[in-house]
């Protein structure tokens, strides 16, 4: 069986996260529609999921005690995994212009140091 639901927690377990997968319940006497919350704990072998991503998992062979679900596929990330993403790409591309800043510098500086030593 295939479930899709949020992950709500990561990091405290070893390649597993918990993820709420919400379903709707019908009471037979008032017919009134209400909706039902299960924590499952999935197995994610790659570390990848952060809390708020919203992930398609399914029922697999008993992992540990408590975990049979694992990992399919991701629906829909949340919105601070954009925002990691794009913070590193920014640290990545300062790193990048830092460099190249300095080597320019380097090059700059190599050629008076050559006619100094002529000089001399």
């Amino acid at each position: 069986m295939e479930f899709e639901g949020t992950v709500i927690r990561t990091g405290k377990m070893a390649k597993t996260c918990t993820v709420s997968v919400e379903r709707k319940v019908t009471d037979h006497k008032t017919l009134k529609v209400f909706t039902r919350h299960t924590k499952l704990l999935v197995h994610d072998p790659n570390t990848e999921l952060v809390d708020g991503d919203v992930v398609l998992i399914r029922n697999c062979r008993r992992v540990s005690a408590r975990k049979h679900f694992e990992f399919v596929s991701l629906i829909k990330g949340s919105d601070s995994r954009q925002s990691v993403l794009t913070d590193d790409a920014a640290d990545v591309a300062e790193l990048a212009q830092e460099k190249t800043e300095e080597a320019a510098a380097e090059l700059a500086e190599e050629p008076t140091a050559k006619k100094a030593a002529k000089a001399e």
